[in-house]
């Protein structure tokens, strides 16, 4: 079954890259709520930079991670089991490499 309208790779780049932005964005506010540290001061949201570094980099380093798999290559023509299998394994892999930034750089 062909459709006459496919979506292009730019677009699947651009929300993933919004999606991990708004993730990280989530991950720190909820960090620092856990850790009882001030969110906002007269009602303006404190961030640093280490936030606008997360905002960047998080989400270029997965669609690096994403691209060199080649999730953006043929995507009407795959699988759904192998990608389901690829995306896990990427987002385990990506997880451990995170994890460990953090801990060395705090």
């Amino acid at each position: 079954m062909k459709s006459g309208k496919q979506i292009s790779v730019t677009w699947y780049a651009v929300i993933d890259f919004v999606t991990a932005s708004l993730a990280w964005a989530f991950f720190f506010f909820i960090r620092k709520w856990v850790l009882k540290e001030t969110i906002t001061d007269q009602g303006e949201i404190i961030v640093n930079n280490k936030f606008w570094l997360g905002i960047i980099f998080i989400p270029l380093g997965w669609l690096a991670l994403y691209t060199l798999v080649g999730s953006y290559r043929k995507l009407y023509k795959k699988s759904r089991l192998f990608e389901f299998t690829i995306t896990f394994m990427c987002s385990f892999i990506g997880t451990i490499v995170l994890f460990f930034l953090f801990y060395l750089m705090m």
